[in-house]
């Protein structure tokens, strides 16, 4: 694939995961996982101009990944015990959890396929970062379903809450 096609090919990814957060965003019943999704599309849509602009600004992933966690990270820490209870008696919002995860996955794969394939240093690091941070998304949304399914274990993980047997 040229780098023009690449370049089009993954705005449009972009693109397609913004409209799909958007619209789960609307229907989901959690207020977290709304959080979630709306994080996520804002993310998609920083990516697109950051395509366009062929921009290499950001270090590495974990640079790009800062402002999307530093939104997210005190979602479900700051969310009332009723509505963490509804959360988790809302067995819908894992399945378009499950979906975006694929998605990511999906993503994340294009664009490392399509950096191994190029010799333009530029566009193959910007393909590199991208994948990153599609795969930083995809653990984003485990540990959303993590949260919803068994928020002890999320909250163990989070927290790193250490054991000693005494």
């Amino acid at each position: 694939m040229d780098k023009a096609t690449i370049i089009k090919t993954a705005v449009q990814l972009e693109k397609d995961g913004r409209a799909f957060y958007l619209g789960v965003a609307g229907r989901t019943a959690s207020p977290a996982v709304k959080q979630v999704f709306d994080s996520l599309a804002k993310d998609e849509e920083n990516h697109i101009h950051w395509i366009q602009e062929n921009l290499g600004v950001a270090e590495s992933a974990r640079e790009l990944n800062q402002e999307t966690y530093a939104r997210v990270k005190h979602i479900f820490a700051e969310i009332p015990e009723a509505k963490r209870r509804q959360a988790l008696a809302s067995p819908n919002d894992i399945q378009p959890l499950r979906q975006a995860i694929e998605m990511e996955i999906k993503s994340a794969r294009a664009y490392a396929d399509w950096a191994a394939e190029l010799a333009d240093p530029t566009l193959k690091g910007i393909l590199v970062k991208l994948a990153e941070v599609e795969q930083f998304h995809q653990e984003l949304l485990e540990n959303t379903i993590l949260y919803l399914e068994n928020p002890a274990e999320f909250f163990q993980r989070e927290e790193g809450w250490m054991f000693d047997g005494a």
